[in-house]
């Protein structure tokens, strides 16, 4: 584990504030590299200093401050303060402990990272110029019709966002972790946490298309929360919503009989609300890195941010695949992590009878 000197951290902090000056540049660089981490909770000041000294001390508590640095170089490889940070941790650089360290620093929750790749296979995944390619309008408007079914969850009690799949009537599948932040033993605890949540159905941008239903639902009063694995098992929530939503008949819930397993270097789509926005979708022809049936994994390249976790991951065309719930930084980029749906629904096959 990386561990910093007194010099490292004021060498550290000066890139960051270098790097992007002003809080909300700040705000954003860490936004787009750490999904679910949010600099507006760990930063006791808006001062662009004390917000990053925050930001350090917040890594360096969960031994991952080599992800923050790799982060930063990856955002401003040619700025001075970054390269002289880099000088004086060679070291470290050239004897990859810096990479070996990387770990999920976009949350509290223990997950697993130990992909069975090194970064030289896995940067191999990544485009060396602007990619480019056709696809077929019918596959996407395939997409499209599937969009309805996924929904922007949000908070009553603050402004965390996520993602969630309608996969029955009433019943939205998301991860543990968009529900809590923390590890809750009791189903009681879960219960109480649910209650602040809302699911907003056709939250997309309105401009130059028709016009789209739009609902919003919160749990139901009896039972929310009906199944859940916690972190670093499978990170899902199966949550019940009232019964209003059985009346939008605009709303149909993705089919959870027929499961594919994608192959590596094969197409992976998501349809997602990055950071609470309206809902966007990404496409990758070869995104998918590697599949581990076992651990109930597959790891990607396509982009995400806070407020993806619980996104439905798809192929090419148009199958489900995964539940999106992580990302992590590598030496090459980032690298994203879903949870396999035939895993989940082999726990809650009894709920979609």
């Amino acid at each position: 584990m990386l561990k910093l000197t007194s010099g490292d951290r004021t060498q550290l902090r000066t890139a960051i504030t270098s790097g992007f000056r002003g809080y909300a540049k700040l705000k954003m660089f860490v936004s787009d590299n750490f999904d679910d981490l949010r600099l507006d909770d760990i930063a006791t000041s808006q001062a662009n200093q004390r917000a990053a000294a925050d930001l350090i001390e917040h890594f360096e508590e969960r031994g991952t401050v080599s992800s923050l640095i790799l982060a930063l170089y990856q955002e401003r490889p040619r700025n001075p303060d970054v390269q002289q940070l880099l000088g004086r941790l060679q070291g470290f650089v050239q004897s990859r402990l810096l990479l070996d360290d990387v770990a999920a620093a976009s949350t509290d929750l223990p997950l697993d990272w130990s992909v069975p790749l090194d970064d030289i296979q896995l940067e191999a995944f990544l485009p060396r110029r602007p990619l480019t390619y056709d696809a077929d309008v019918g596959q996407l408007c395939r997409g499209l019709q599937l969009a309805n079914a996924v929904c922007k969850i949000s908070f009553t009690d603050s402004d965390r966002t996520g993602t969630g799949i309608l996969i029955a009537p009433d019943l939205v599948l998301t991860n543990y972790h968009v529900l809590s932040s923390k590890l809750v033993e009791e189903k009681a605890q879960l219960e109480t946490l649910a209650q602040s949540l809302q699911f907003e159905f056709g939250y997309i941008s309105q401009e130059n298309v028709e016009s789209v239903p739009a609902d919003r639902f919160t749990v139901a009063a009896h039972e929310p929360v009906l199944a859940w694995s916690a972190p670093p098992k499978l990170d899902y929530a199966l949550l019940r919503v009232e019964g209003a939503i059985v009346k939008a008949d605009y709303l149909k819930p993705l089919s959870m009989a027929t499961i594919s397993q994608p192959s590596p270097q094969t197409s992976l789509n998501l349809l997602h609300h990055p950071a609470g926005r309206t809902m966007q979708i990404s496409l990758s022809t070869n995104g998918v890195v590697q599949v581990d049936p076992q651990r109930g994994r597959i790891w990607y390249v396509n982009h995400t941010q806070g407020g993806s976790s619980g996104s439905p991951c798809f192929t090419g065309d148009w199958d489900l695949v995964a539940l999106h719930h992580a990302s992590v930084s590598r030496g090459f980029g980032s690298l994203r992590e879903g949870i396999l749906l035939q895993s989940i629904v082999a726990e809650i096959a009894s709920f979609l009878a």
